[in-house]
């Protein structure tokens, strides 16, 4: 009699260890798909960092390309507006 309480006593924590088991390992994958979605996002985020900087880069050069045109369109003016330009 005192073995098969035993028995049953040793199949109940079994089971409740394999439950625990069972819950501890989807709890394991959830934190591996959080990490896989947070990895994405991140990656994203510079990805997004990249262009901005691209387009800000962009945005200095085109206006010092257009203030060296305004400079050299400023030759083609009468000498007066020259040396005003230069500050002569």
């Amino acid at each position: 009699m005192e073995d098969c309480t035993i028995s049953r006593r040793r199949c109940l924590f079994k089971t409740k260890h394999c439950k625990t088991l069972v819950e501890l390992e989807k709890g394991v994958d959830g934190l591996f798909g959080s990490f896989a979605r947070l990895d994405s996002r991140i990656s994203s985020v510079g990805l997004t960092a990249a262009k901005i900087d691209h387009l800000q880069w962009q945005t200095a050069l085109k206006c010092d390309i257009t203030e060296y045109g305004e400079f050299v369109c400023s030759f083609d003016a009468p000498i007066d507006e020259n040396f005003e330009f230069l500050g002569i």
